[in-house]
């Protein structure tokens, strides 16, 4: 296979994704609280905003996704007075972007898109300056 898997492995994979979305769509059907999250690590890390496409495909808003990577994992972790909102006294953690995820959210998976990055309220990455805005 062109992903170097096998087809017995590929064929596994691709049955644990469509029971993995049904269960998103199901539990948004439902009405029940999703916390976004997934289990890369090292390497793999770096695609973890791929599953924001994923939720949207299981039928998830991109609104909905957006809580659930942040008000609804506060929630979660009981944190939602230091986290999960801009608000003065939570940590300072934002991300300045090109586009409105609301209606472009799979574009935040491309690290170009994002202007500026601040974490606990220190600026990691600044490329504003940079930015020409579309004036059509």
């Amino acid at each position: 296979a062109a992903s170097g898997l096998s087809k017995e492995c590929a064929d596994k994979l691709g049955d644990l994704l469509s029971k993995g979305l049904e269960t998103v769509r199901e539990a948004e059907d439902l009405g029940i609280t999703i916390a976004y999250g997934t289990d890369l690590l090292g390497a793999m890390h770096s695609h973890q905003l791929k599953g924001l496409s994923l939720h949207s495909r299981a039928g998830q808003s991109a609104e909905s996704i957006l809580a659930s990577a942040t008000v609804n994992c506060a929630k979660l972790f009981q944190m939602e007075n230091l986290v999960g909102s801009i608000a003065p006294g939570y940590y300072a953690d934002i991300v300045l972007v090109t586009v409105n995820p609301l209606v472009e959210l799979t574009k935040l998976e491309d690290s170009s898109n994002m202007l500026m990055v601040m974490k606990e309220g220190v600026v990691l990455k600044d490329t504003l300056a940079q930015f020409q805005p579309y004036n059509g």
